[in-house]
């Protein structure tokens, strides 16, 4: 699936498309490995668990210094297209995402693991994050009308902050 095909299906449109090939399989795992990184960022390290080797090991295939078995090629390929989409929809990763549940109570990295399509898990996630943040807003706006009409910010003089009340002048 190319990178204007994940486009098409985000509806979402993208400021920089990157230059990809057209059979995106061609790539080699260094070439996966990094648009990997470009988009996942920080949170690159997480994927220690998802191919059950060690920080060491992915800082090395990171910088180029060692290769990837070939066992590891579908499952590079599968995230590649997973931060294809991620690019697309303007997420970026975080550890967190990676521990959402995305489908059947099985996380990202657990659905690609079992072999599920990066893209799907991908956009799974994305729709689920982004219903996220349409009820986060609705549920803001709600809470600040509330407070609107609970304080009545528009009665108080931040002026009177602080000052004596009229009954406290008396007492003193």
């Amino acid at each position: 699936m190319t990178f204007s095909a994940l486009t098409t299906l985000t509806h979402q449109d993208i400021s920089a498309e990157p230059v990809l090939p057209s059979d995106d399989m061609r790539l080699t795992s260094t070439e996966h490995l990094v648009e990997i990184k470009t988009v996942f960022g920080r949170a690159t390290h997480r994927l220690c668990t998802l191919f059950d080797i060690s920080r060491e090991t992915l800082s090395k295939w990171l910088d180029g210094s060692e290769q990837p078995d070939t066992a590891y090629d579908k499952l590079l390929y599968e995230l590649a297209v997973a931060s294809r989409v991620f690019l697309a929809s303007g997420i970026h990763p975080t550890n967190a995402m990676f521990d959402r549940t995305v489908f059947r109570g099985e996380t990202f990295l657990q659905l690609l693991h079992q072999g599920e399509s990066g893209a799907t898990v991908a956009e799974r996630l994305v729709r689920i994050l982004q219903r996220d943040a349409r009820s986060n807003a609705k549920l803001d706006a709600l809470l600040q009308e509330n407070y609107k009409r609970s304080v009545k910010y528009q009665d108080l003089n931040p002026d009177d902050f602080g000052a004596p009340a009229f009954e406290e002048d008396d007492h003193i």
